[in-house]
């Protein structure tokens, strides 16, 4: 009898064995090529945001410190009715589309005489969050101002986001020498 290399069985093992053996090198160069790049995320240039002032005094009724982000009329509604509760005529408050907008409250609380203010200055925002910057200014040691406690307050809309708010408070004092 004859060898044969490949009997009527043995073929169907070869096949499964090389196409086996050809996997094994697909893999081995697949892993092997490997690429050095790193890809980073790619991230946008900051965006100023841009905000409308619906309301701001000195006399509000908010006599802690505060920066709160509003996102629904039941709660700005209590927050505007604060906002008047010293006066004897108080505004209604607007009707918000809280859909699409979002209201900023920042306060200073209570201070001993006038000359002090509180407002948002400006707004950027990131891939990640919202920083807005809140200048609180009070008077100089040499301004002459009233005697009266004060409650110094800002209202902002701006669009509405699900980004943190960060606020960011800078310092600024007034001086009134002349």
């Amino acid at each position: 009898m004859q060898w044969q290399p490949w009997n009527k069985n043995s073929y169907g093992e070869y096949v499964i064995i090389m196409r086996v053996f050809f996997l094994f090198i697909a893999l081995f160069f697949l892993i092997s090529c490997k690429s050095n790049q790193v890809i980073t995320p790619i991230e946008s240039k900051p965006q100023v945001v841009s905000f409308v002032e619906l309301n701001s005094g000195t006399n509000g009724g908010f006599p802690e410190k505060s920066h709160k982000v509003i996102t629904d009329q039941t709660t700005f509604n209590i927050m505007w009715e604060a906002a008047f509760e010293r006066f004897s005529d108080p505004q209604k408050p607007p009707r918000i589309d809280f859909e699409n907008k979002m209201i900023v409250l920042v306060t200073m609380g209570i201070q001993n005489s006038g000359g002090y203010s509180i407002k948002v200055s400006t707004g950027i925002e990131t891939d990640s969050d919202i920083t807005l910057t809140v200048l609180e200014t009070k008077p100089g040691a040499s301004c002459a101002t009233s005697d009266v406690m004060t409650f110094p307050y800002q209202i902002i809309e701006l669009k509405k986001s699900k980004k943190e708010v960060i606020f960011k408070t800078t310092n600024k004092v007034f001086d009134c020498e002349e």
